[in-house]
C-alpha cells in the first residue's frame, strides 16, 4: 500500500522534472540560465536520489516483514505438529499410517523453509 504511494510520488516528481526542464528551455540560453537549470537539475537530482533511497529502505523492510511472519508461521505449524505426534505417542495412538501423514507434513514444511531460506538469501544479495 505504501509502496504504490511513493511509486506515484517518483512518477510525479518525473513528469513535473520534464515539465520545469521544456520550460526553461524554451526560454533564452543565456549563461545564468544555464547556471540555473543545472542548480535545479541538480536539486532535483538529489531529490530523486533520496526518494529511491527512501523506496529502497521501505521496500526492504516489507520484504523483512514479510519474511519474519512467513517464518513465525512456520514455527508455529511446526510446534503444532510436534506437539500432536508428542501426544500421540504418549496416548500409543501412532501406526504407520499416522507416520505417513506426518511425514508428508514434514516433508511440506522443509519445502516451505527452503523456499524462505532462498527469498532470504536473495534478498540479502540485493540489498547488500
Amino acid at each position: 500500500k505504501l509502496i504504490p504511494l511513493i511509486v506515484k510520488k517518483l512518477i510525479l516528481l518525473f513528469i513535473l522534472t520534464l515539465f520545469g526542464m521544456s520550460c526553461v528551455v524554451s526560454q533564452d540560453n543565456n549563461l545564468s540560465q544555464t547556471s540555473d537549470l543545472k542548480a535545479y537539475v541538480d536539486s532535483l537530482s538529489t531529490k530523486l536520489n533520496t526518494l529511491q533511497h527512501d523506496y529502497d529502505y521501505l521496500y526492504c523492510r516489507h520484504e523483512i516483514n514479510q519474511l519474519q511472519s512467513e517464518l513465525n508461521d512456520l514455527q508455529h505449524d511446526v510446534n503444532i505438529r510436534s506437539n500432536a505426534i508428542l501426544i500421540s505417542c504418549y496416548h500409543g495412538g501412532y501406526d504407520s499410517g499416522l507416520y505417513s501423514a506426518y511425514r508428508s507434513s514434514y516433508n511440506a514444511l522443509v519445502d516451505l523453509y527452503d523456499s524462505v531460506k532462498e527469498r532470504i538469501e536473495v534478498g540479502q544479495g540485493a540489498y547488500h
